[in-house]
């Protein structure tokens, strides 16, 4: 789980960040649509560190605030062999 911050801009739309993944930033026209584009972008974020034996930050277990969830699948390499875990997964 990756702890996200919400905040509702004077227009009505709704931005969210990941604080463990400062480039990690969407908005939507909803707080549902902001959630769920965050979560698309945390993932997408994660796989491709994994993918490039890059450290992910640990995810929390608990939290009081809004997170999102994210699922990674390990593919194989080419040649068959697995990338290397990265650090804090």
């Amino acid at each position: 789980m990756f702890a996200v911050r919400l905040d509702r801009e004077p227009d009505g739309r709704w931005t969210v960040t990941c604080p463990m993944l400062p480039s990690c930033a969407t908005w939507g026209a909803t707080k549902e649509i902001a959630l769920r584009n965050i979560q698309e972008l945390v993932q997408a974020y994660v796989s491709d560190a994994v993918e490039a034996g890059d450290p992910v930050p640990s995810g929390v277990a608990e939290l009081d605030e809004p997170a999102v969830s994210v699922t990674l699948q390990i593919r194989t390499r080419a040649n068959g062999s697995q990338p290397r875990p990265p650090v804090g997964v």
